[in-house]
């Protein structure tokens, strides 16, 4: 990679030389350029911070009031016990700036009135609810949560165009590359959440019911009582699974799911900036019970086709 192509110093240059590779200048660009708000220093997030802000991310700003706990060391790789009783975001932060001394890392004391994506975690579901009413509609959504074996993550792009390349080589010395541009439709949380009332709800899977039905009563402790109080059907949900799940949220998060999930969140704010695949929409599942697979459930995202243009271009 030529420098002189590249418009980055040489200290860039050097540190995101193998990422260069992969996903390009442009790619680089738009990602250093990219202010992320996150609120909680959850498990999962640290994960998320970790892949972004060695991947060159512009600008983190933390909001993390929560205090330490001894139930947080399994999962959070920035704390130790010497941090218990202190405030999370501060124990967090020097070991998170260590990380790559490019980006900009501070914690805020409320939510900041410029970013681009807002990132949270270790809420309950009305605050992702409150969150997602009051944002502004230009501005990126993700939630993220797990609990024992399982995860989930919801994204909310308000705007995603992006395009899928390919080339196909031709036995007459020429190539055909064909390059298609799409527009993804996201709807926010709390239309999702309204749309649950009519949906046909037995296209969700049962881990995404689970995962919602404990996600609206965190602090509910009889399982047939949450189940009543949600707007879930309970049909194809795992009674016996569904305790299981409840028990496990009083034992902090564990390590590996921790990280397949919050790879994949990673993933997709480096996406946004590439705009050149597929988004996850809207809903990525993890369910480490059976077979350790993770899976996308779309509810009322929609993506089309808007162009496609067609090229031959000549083998030297």
């Amino acid at each position: 990679v030529c420098k002189k192509n590249m418009n980055l110093s040489e200290k860039e240059e050097e540190i995101y030389d193998r990422q260069l590779r992969l996903w390009g200048v442009k790619t680089q660009k738009a990602l250093q350029s990219h202010i992320l708000y996150v609120k909680n220093i959850t498990g999962v997030t640290c994960e998320i911070l970790k892949n972004l802000v060695l991947s060159g991310i512009g600008k983190v700003l933390i909001e993390d009031n929560e205090y330490v706990t001894k139930e947080q060391l399994s999962s959070n790789f920035f704390l130790s016990s010497e941090h218990i009783g202190l405030k999370r975001g501060e124990a967090c932060l020097p070991f998170i700036k260590e990380l790559n001394p490019l980006v900009q890392i501070s914690i805020v004391k409320e939510e900041p009135s410029t970013f681009d994506t807002l990132l949270i975690s270790g809420v309950s579901y009305d605050s992702v609810l409150n969150h997602s009413r009051r944002l502004e509609r230009h501005k990126n959504l993700i939630w993220v949560e797990t609990v024992g074996l399982q995860g989930i993550s919801f994204f909310y792009f308000p705007s995603y165009q992006f395009r899928i390349k390919k080339t196909i080589e031709r036995k007459n010395n020429t190539n055909l590359s064909t390059t298609k541009i799409y527009n993804t439709t996201f709807p926010k949380f709390e239309d999702v959440h309204k749309s649950l009332d009519k949906l046909n709800q037995n296209n969700l899977s049962s881990a995404l019911k689970e995962l919602f039905i404990l996600f609206q009563n965190l602090e509910e402790s009889d399982v047939d009582k949450a189940i009543t109080q949600s707007n879930i059907q309970d049909d194809g949900v795992n009674i016996d699974s569904l305790s299981k799940l409840f028990q496990q949220r009083h034992f902090g998060n564990i390590g590996p799911v921790c990280a397949i999930v919050g790879g994949v969140v990673a993933q997709e704010i480096i996406k946004s900036c590439s705009l050149d695949n597929f988004p996850i929409s809207n809903f990525f599942i993890y369910d480490g019970k059976g077979n350790g697979a993770g899976f996308i459930e779309n509810i009322n995202a929609k993506t089309e086709l808007l162009v496609e243009n067609k090229e031959e271009i000549e083998n030297e």
